[in-house]
């Protein structure tokens, strides 16, 4: 139904960037053709290239995506746009450079985060304590995300599956959960 909404939308409002924007999330959550979350996301930026919301949104949308290098450039553009951004900005580029196996940059990132109450950036942030070997602080994080949602311990793959990331960035992720001692189900069958 939301995906029939947004198409009504498109057709009486062809230029908004909003519609194309709902329409490219709408297509990512379906989880059925990223090519379709692509092409509304590109088409929403260049309806609205000054929209740091926009911009920061389907910044990080395209990361999640597998779209590491466009969803950097427009989450930096954001940066440059709005020097006040939010700090949850960094998360994308921690999770690009983590992914790279490039830890000690991705745990700069991460430290630049300032959310403690969001249980899949703590979860992000463990797992890049332990894969540097900081236990104390890995399970200082883990427990933050534990205390912010108490599933996390049960699946803490959930947050990260429900963006669609890739299988083996979160599998890398519970890898650092597990090199700094914390016990983690296996995964879904």
């Amino acid at each position: 139904r939301a995906l029939a909404a947004g198409q009504r939308a498109k057709a009486l409002s062809p230029n908004d960037y909003n519609v194309y924007w709902i329409l490219a999330k709408i297509q990512h959550a379906r989880q059925a053709r990223l090519d379709a979350f692509h092409a509304l996301a590109e088409q929403a930026v260049a309806l609205n290239p000054y929209n740091t919301e926009l911009l920061a949104d389907m910044g990080t949308w395209m990361a999640y995506a597998g779209e590491w290098q466009r969803g950097r450039e427009l989450i930096e553009r954001t940066m440059r746009l709005d020097p006040s951004h939010g700090s949850w900005m960094y998360f994308p580029l921690f999770l690009d450079l983590f992914r790279q196996g490039l830890y000690r940059e991705a745990l700069v990132e991460a430290q630049k985060i300032n959310l403690p109450q969001n249980h899949m950036i703590q979860g992000g942030l463990a797992a890049v304590y332990g894969k540097v070997g900081d236990n104390d602080n890995a399970v200082a994080a883990y427990e933050r995300a534990v205390s912010a949602h108490p599933g996390f311990a049960e699946d803490p793959r959930e947050p990260y599956r429900n963006r669609r990331m890739s299988d083996d960035l979160i599998e890398a992720l519970m890898d650092g959960l597990r090199k700094a001692g914390i016990a983690i189900p296996p995964p879904p069958e």
